[in-house]
């Protein structure tokens, strides 16, 4: 198809240049919302010129729905709603990979008395189910998938609906939207007041350990997206923002229990 029959939309976010495009306006459209949900914060549309990433988005009878990315990483599925969820998590990554003034972590982050409270974690390792206790009990929420630091080594909010998995053996995913009447929801960037370094163990006791800015900085590394693409930035952010820090780890049992032992572990070191 030629790129001049192409609907286009171009936008930016967190500085990377996005453009999609289809033959088919409908689909398109649809592409444009999911974005809009997926990067949460509003993107600012431009024009089309040196741009980061393309998404081609379209459909043919022996592939059914489809995206590129690139020109390459075809995705094909029957429904454009299945399409449409590997687009979500692809972009987001895409952004936050190609960022070149922010810092993407792989974190669950909440505020505590004016500073963040970052908790650095794959997949599977409980942080959603800890930033949904923390703030049942009073801490605005910021994200539960990414600490978005700037170049003052702060944190940026990147407020989704926080995605959590059922306990049923086959780890079925639902999410949970955080009501801005109940929930103060992130705002202005944060200056990181705690680093938690924690994995779930059934009866683990609070205990928690101190460590130092460095040893700090390189547990957070593995968990830094853009260490390949952008390391004198990335390490230049990552020093800013483990430098001001406390930094803890341990192990614990329950969320509830421990999100009410952290807090009250903040506060009295805080005294």
């Amino acid at each position: 198809m030629h790129r001049d029959t192409m609907h286009k939309f171009c936008f930016e976010s967190f500085g990377v240049r996005v453009r999609l495009e289809s033959a088919n306006r409908e689909l398109l459209d649809r592409a444009v919302k999911r974005a809009r949900k997926s990067l949460v914060l509003p993107i600012k549309e431009i024009g089309d010129r040196e741009i980061d990433h393309v998404f081609t988005f379209g459909r043919t009878k022996t592939l059914g729905y489809y995206f590129d990315h690139n020109g390459k990483d075809r995705r094909s599925v029957e429904v454009f709603r299945g399409i449409l969820i590997f687009f979500d998590s692809l972009l987001r990554v895409s952004v936050a990979e190609s960022a070149g003034e922010f810092v993407f972590i792989h974190a669950g982050v909440v505020e505590w008395h004016g500073k963040a409270i970052v908790i650095p974690g794959d997949s599977f390792t409980g942080k959603s189910t800890l930033v949904s206790e923390l703030i049942k009990l009073g801490a605005g929420y910021y994200s539960d998938e990414f600490a978005i630091l700037d170049a003052d080594g702060k944190v940026n909010a990147f407020p989704r609906p926080i995605n959590m998995r059922k306990d049923d053996g086959k780890y079925s995913p639902y999410v949970i939207k955080v009501n801005p009447e109940r929930v103060r929801i992130g705002g202005k960037p944060l200056e990181i007041g705690t680093i938690l370094f924690t994995s779930y163990k059934p009866g683990a006791e609070w205990k928690p350990k101190h460590i130092t800015p460095g040893q700090g900085l390189i547990k957070t590394i593995p968990f830094t997206l853009p260490i390949k693409r952008n390391p004198e930035f990335t390490m230049y952010a990552l020093n800013k923002a483990v430098n001001r820090a406390l930094i803890i780890e341990t192990l614990r049992s329950t969320a509830q229990i421990f999100s009410i032992k952290l807090l009250n572990y903040i506060d009295t070191l805080a005294v």
